[in-house]
C-alpha cells in the first residue's frame, strides 16, 4: 500500500483519562516526526459529528494505535473504535498496534484474547519520545531511516572530539570539485 493512498498514517483509540500522561505527548511526538495522525485534538472542531469523525477517521487511516489501559476497558467509545479497527483488520496483516498501559498480559486476556496475543509496547518507564520513534519505525520506515540517520548525527556531536591546532600559513586550498552542490548532499544538508 503506499503512503499516499490514505490521507492518516495512523488513528488513536484511547481513553481521556489516558490523556495527560502518555497520549497527547505520545501523538505531539508522532506529529513533529512527520506522522500524519488522526488525534481527537488535532483533528476534531466545535460541532463536529463525533461519531462521522472516528468512523472517518478510522476508515482513511493505514494503522490504528491502541492504548490498552483499565480506563480503555472501562469506556464505550474505545470499545466502538476497536471493534472498527478489528474490522479494519481481517483479512490484512498488522493494523492495530496496541500499548499496554497500566495494563499487564492478564488484564488484557480478560478484555480481549485476541489482542493479548499482539506483540505490544509497553508505557511503563518509557518516553512517549521513545514510544512514538518505535511506532514511526513501523507505520512510517522513510520517517524513521531519517530520524536514525538525524539521531546518529545528534550523538555523534556529543562525543568528545581531540582538537589540534595548525597554523594559518600550513592551510593550503585545495581544487573546486563541483560548482554545485550534488542533491544528495543538499538533501543531508536539509538533515542537519
Amino acid at each position: 500500500m503506499k503512503l499516499t493512498e490514505k490521507p492518516w498514517d495512523l488513528f488513536i483509540s484511547h481513553a481521556s483519562e489516558d490523556k495527560d500522561e502518555l497520549v497527547r505527548p505520545l501523538a505531539q511526538a508522532l506529529a513533529t516526526f512527520g506522522a500524519r495522525v488522526w488525534y481527537d485534538e488535532f483533528t476534531l472542531n466545535i460541532g463536529d459529528s463525533l461519531s462521522r469523525a472516528i468512523d472517518g477517521g478510522l476508515s482513511q487511516s493505514r494503522f490504528g494505535l491502541v492504548v490498552l489501559s483499565p480506563s480503555f476497558f472501562a469506556k464505550n467509545w474505545p470499545e466502538y473504535e476497536l471493534r472498527g479497527l478489528i474490522a479494519k483488520e481481517l483479512g490484512r496483516s498488522k493494523v492495530i498496534l496496541p500499548i499496554w498501559h497500566n495494563v499487564d498480559r492478564d488484564d488484557v486476556l480478560k478484555y480481549s484474547p485476541p489482542l493479548a496475543d499482539k506483540v505490544a509496547l509497553q508505557s511503563k518507564g518509557k518516553d512517549p519520545v521513545y514510544i512514538a520513534i518505535n511506532i514511526i519505525g513501523i507505520i512510517r520506515p522513510d520517517l524513521f531511516t531519517k530520524l536514525h540517520k538525524r539521531i546518529a548525527y545528534l550523538a555523534y556531536l556529543k562525543k568528545p572530539k581531540k582538537v589540534e591546532l595548525i597554523a594559518v600559513k600550513m592551510l593550503k586550498l585545495g581544487p573546486i570539485r563541483h560548482k554545485e552542490l550534488p542533491k544528495d548532499l543538499i538533501g543531508r544538508i536539509r538533515l542537519i
